[in-house]
């Protein structure tokens, strides 16, 4: 059964079975636990079968149920009769900080609050970026694409000579408690794996016995899949790649692509296309494309670009429905005279790029290949989530 922890004093609530208030004392007032999803309910609701409540901060009382009724870790809680409480606070809904920090998080096999992770100072992944990592979207509750992301977390851990920790059931079952525990029916699940805690920094590998560090946590980002950005398309820039010449490794080494990403908030434009002798070779976190007379064009897969979990999918989709498809380089010049151009992610799915530098592409609006494309994605995406 899960404890209960004090709450605001005085309280007031009749007393049972009489007619007048009675002081409600800290150790009688519950606060729910760290928990999936609540529907906290407005205080008319008061009277009519709701039988949990839950205090935000002191400052207000929420009547609440969870979505899956009167059950956690399958027994009832302790009833509080809400016909018979009586609320003096205003109601003011918790903050997105406060939302936020109920987030349960897995590390190391462990299920805890994201307040109590803690990893060590001299863990690889933070003194030397020596980690790897895999984002899987959810949708409907379900993980999209999830074989891919385990194929290639391991080709990228073999890449790094890290021991890879758990088995695919493993991750599969904590992906799944991850969604389960923090109420995800669209969002986002990261995985990390690192090489462990070495006992101090070292360029040298520490012994092969070292544990790697496993971390995961969700990010909850309902209706994902209708992101109003479809219908306008986002705007690139063109950066040099100067990143290592292993990207097809998902290593945690970000630190140019972030930078490139703030420099293209900072110009006012949404990404940046990254660009290398001249070539395209990707955006800061996603596969580049261009549609040139009828013509899907993407680079080939090599190890100056990351072979995207989303970039296969979508591909053989494209070839499914017999659209025709050139896996080659591309100039700068040639995206901006295209038809149209977008991306793809695990995140953003397909997206349509209509301004690249200062050329609008095509018509300046998404193209009907680029919608075309993330139907089918989803579509069939949905189909085969797990």
């Amino acid at each position: 059964m899960p404890a209960f922890a004090a709450g605001a004093a005085n309280e007031q609530a009749p007393a049972a079975g009489g007619s007048g208030p009675v002081s409600l004392p800290p150790e009688r007032v519950p606060r729910l636990p760290r928990a999936p999803p609540w529907e906290c309910l407005p205080r008319d609701h008061i009277g009519r079968g709701v039988d949990h409540f839950c205090l935000t901060g002191g400052q207000a009382v929420n009547l609440c149920i969870p979505k899956m009724r009167d059950t956690w870790n399958g027994e009832r809680h302790p009833a509080l009769d809400a016909s018979r409480v009586v609320a003096h606070h205003r109601v003011t809904p918790p903050s997105a900080h406060e939302a936020a920090m109920t987030r349960t998080v897995y590390l190391n096999g462990d299920y805890i609050p994201e307040t109590e992770a803690k990893v060590s100072i001299f863990d690889r992944g933070f003194v030397m970026g020596d980690a790897i990592y895999e984002v899987t979207a959810v949708l409907d509750g379900k993980l999209i694409d999830f074989p891919g992301h385990m194929a290639r977390l391991k080709r990228s851990l073999g890449e790094f000579s890290i021991r890879n920790p758990l088995d695919d059931d493993a991750y599969l079952a904590a992906h799944r408690k991850l969604l389960e525990l923090n109420g995800i029916t669209d969002g986002m699940v990261y995985l990390q794996i690192s090489r462990g805690n070495g006992g101090d920094r070292d360029f040298v590998f520490p012994p092969e016995d070292t544990p790697p560090t496993v971390v995961m946590f969700t990010w909850n980002k309902p209706g994902m899949a209708d992101n109003p950005l479809t219908q306008t398309g986002i705007r690139v820039i063109t950066l040099p790649d100067i990143r290592w010449k292993r990207r097809d490794i998902k290593s945690v080494m970000l630190a140019y692509p972030s930078m490139a990403k703030m420099q293209a908030k900072a110009a006012g434009r949404d990404d940046a296309w990254l660009v290398e002798d001249g070539f395209v070779t990707e955006g800061t976190s996603n596969n580049a494309y261009i549609v040139a007379n009828g013509t899907i064009v993407t680079r080939a897969l090599s190890h100056d670009i990351l072979h995207g979990i989303t970039r296969a999918a979508v591909l053989r989709f494209a070839d499914e429905a017999q659209m025709k498809v050139e896996e080659r380089n591309f100039t700068v010049a040639e995206a901006q005279a295209a038809d149209e151009a977008f991306i793809t992610s695990s995140s953003m799915f397909v997206m349509p790029v209509v301004q690249i530098d200062d050329a609008e592409i095509g018509t300046g609006k998404p193209g009907p290949v680029a919608a075309r494309l993330r139907e089918i994605y989803l579509e069939e995406s949905r189909k085969s989530a797990i």
